[in-house]
């Protein structure tokens, strides 16, 4: 799995799928320099295709939006799956974050 950023209209995308688990979470956390590289102020996170999120896969999310922030950029996570959304809602991330469900 690796962090692809997609310029489109007036904001990035990157778009995850598959299983985020401690070691594709640990891949994709060794990526994250690419954020450097964004050219709009809103950054979207797309988890439509992510089937499972491990509490290493939010910890990612926490670091990027982290890293976005001090670029000026806003992060937004989109078409959430409801079964990753109750995950956000149990650990109080969905205070958080802007998260827009599927």
């Amino acid at each position: 799995m690796h962090l692809v950023i997609q310029n489109i209209a007036d904001r990035d995308v990157i778009k995850l799928a598959g299983r985020i688990g401690t070691s594709e979470a640990r891949e994709l956390m060794d990526e994250l320099p690419v954020l450097d590289q964004l050219k709009s102020s809103r950054l979207e996170v797309d988890l439509e295709a992510v089937e499972y999120m491990a509490s290493a896969g939010l910890r990612l999310l926490f670091q990027m939006q982290r890293q976005t922030s001090q670029q000026g950029v806003d992060l937004y996570i989109a078409h959430t799956p409801e079964m990753i959304y109750r995950v956000f809602e149990m650990t109080g991330f969905v205070k958080l974050f802007n998260i827009q469900k599927a």
